[in-house]
């Protein structure tokens, strides 16, 4: 497995389950940067609204590339109210482009939906 620090450019997490690949962008719920006013505090409507946004559109890139080569596409992000509501928006064309919504509850498990 390989992962993606929060100022590298890139796929996030690269991982084999088994014989299964995965590409998987994943987003958080606060800002990552030591030092950012707003570190360690939960995002607000808008700010998870961009990160739903800005994910989807990398899912749905990472879809379309060479690089895939037969991987599973995954976006991973805290589950939120705000979150499922956009992320319901989109949930269609996710699942037509094989895309699985990857929910991190607030105990850290993760819940595998779509797609």
């Amino acid at each position: 497995m390989r992962r993606a620090t929060t100022k590298q450019r890139g796929i996030d997490i690269v991982a084999k389950r088994g014989d299964e690949g995965w590409l998987i962008e994943a987003k958080g719920g606060t800002s990552a940067r030591t030092g950012s006013p707003r570190h360690g505090k939960g995002f607000n409507q808008n700010q998870i609204i961009d990160r739903v946004m800005k994910g989807f559109y990398t899912v749905a890139a990472l879809a379309e590339t060479p690089e895939r080569n037969g991987a599973r596409i995954g976006f991973a992000m805290p589950r939120s109210p705000t979150a499922e509501r956009y992320i319901g928006m989109v949930h269609t064309a996710m699942a037509t482009l094989g895309i699985t919504m990857l929910w991190v509850e607030p105990d850290g498990s993760v819940a595998e939906v779509l797609a």
